[in-house]
């Protein structure tokens, strides 16, 4: 409480004794012989804390005997007939950080659907569409109310707020999304001595115009809850088919982004139920599936980029956490061929050293469907950079090939 304006000098008492109850007196007095100037006077200002309420309410505050009797009076000391009129608060209904759905308001409710949007938000599946719709998603960290970016620490503090392991935040913090830094989380926790945990693309082969898949493993150190990543890659090369959750994340929710898959660029975000977390060791996330081109040899990125989802690991506090990114690399090669050649009383098959995925068969009395390939169980060796097989000569009709399980 303050001297208004229009009494400036006076003399200010107050009495909160009755302050619980909703009272509070006030008594102010000017200079000896001094009086208001005519007309409208601010003469205290009061400032009060509003309640947090859900809906719209109006709030009267008005006038009373309690603890200190109303009455004006003039220099000499004779009350002064006066009118004494209350006035109403309009307090407007409050909004909380993490409440999303229905969109683009909310309900003043925090609950699962919160929690589901929050993810699509993550994985810019959906995205916010003005700025109390970015306030309310971006709750992460949750002491700022928020840091300007939504990634998948928001995602996971919404799914706090639903678990009411947090109690109702009313909303704050930044209304518009902050530029993010090129090439880097865009959240990081504090570096930690010795390792650090990696997210990592695995290297794989695949033939030309032939499926492949590569796999995202998590070297975990056992309190990592939910991910977020996008894969870059050379779209005339490998045309993107589909990805599931990989054996490490059972139980997980997965949200993927496909709509700049056509231009090279896949997003990636799932999250363990509120409260898991990964298991300490090499758990693997997603298996992503490819077909290359036709006609494309060699060797090609594949790259853990910002976007469209930003990279980042939560901990189930909705804390990110520092985490080492290493990209891979496809190799797309032609069919391997099958060699045959004659060594004294042996023959010899050989095969390029790099397909290692694939297996020797041999097929007896003719081909398919007079004869049925089966494995060759030998011990493979390597010569002059090739896979080789050695087998006795005889007399028996064989066919041999390579075969792609």
């Amino acid at each position: 409480i303050s001297l208004g304006s229009g009494a400036a000098g006076a003399t200010l008492l107050l009495n909160t004794s009755e302050i619980a109850n909703g009272k509070l007196g006030i008594a102010l007095a000017l200079p000896a012989d001094g009086v208001f100037a005519a007309g409208s006077q601010e003469v205290v200002r009061v400032d009060l804390r509003l309640g947090v309420v859900v809906n719209p309410t109006l709030a009267t505050i008005s006038f009373g005997d309690i603890p200190i009797v109303r009455e004006l009076s003039d220099a000499p000391g004779n009350p002064l007939a006066a009118n004494y009129s209350g006035a109403s608060v309009g307090i407007a209904a409050a909004q909380f950080e993490g409440d999303l759905s229905p969109r683009p308001n909310g309900d003043r409710s925090l609950s699962i659907s919160d929690w589901v949007l929050a993810g699509r938000f993550a994985a810019r599946l959906d995205y916010p569409t003005n700025a109390t719709e970015f306030q309310r998603a971006d709750c992460a960290p949750r002491t700022a109310l928020g840091d300007g970016l939504i990634t998948i620490t928001d995602w996971v503090q919404a799914g706090r707020y639903a678990a009411k392991l947090d109690p109702a935040t009313v909303v704050g913090g930044p209304s518009e999304e902050a530029p993010a830094p090129a090439g880097a989380p865009q959240r990081q926790g504090a570096e930690p001595d010795g390792p650090i945990r990696q997210l990592i693309v695995a290297d794989a082969m695949v033939l030309q115009g032939q499926a492949g898949s590569t796999k995202v493993r998590l070297e975990a150190m056992g309190d990592e809850n939910a991910l977020g990543f996008s894969l870059a890659f050379d779209p005339t090369v490998l045309n993107y088919t589909s990805a599931s959750l990989g054996a490490g994340v059972g139980g997980a929710v997965f949200y993927i982004n496909t709509n700049q898959s056509s231009l090279g660029r896949l997003g990636i975000a799932l999250s363990l139920p509120t409260g898991g977390h990964f298991a300490p060791g090499t758990q693997e996330i997603v298996t992503v599936n490819f077909r290359a081109a036709a006609g494309a040899t060699g060797d090609y990125p594949v790259a853990l980029t910002q976007a469209p989802v930003p990279r980042e690991v939560s901990d189930a506090n909705a804390v990110a956490l520092t985490t080492s990114y290493i990209n891979g690399t496809v190799v797309v090669n032609p069919p391997p061929s099958l060699k045959i050649g004659r060594a004294g009383q042996n023959i010899v098959l050989s095969w390029p050293l790099w397909s290692t995925n694939f297996v020797l068969e041999q097929s007896g009395g003719g081909l398919p469907p007079l004869g049925t390939w089966t494995n060759l169980p030998v011990t493979v060796g390597v010569s002059n950079n090739e896979s080789t097989v050695t087998l006795p000569l005889d007399d028996a009709v064989r066919y041999f090939r390579l075969h792609l399980p």
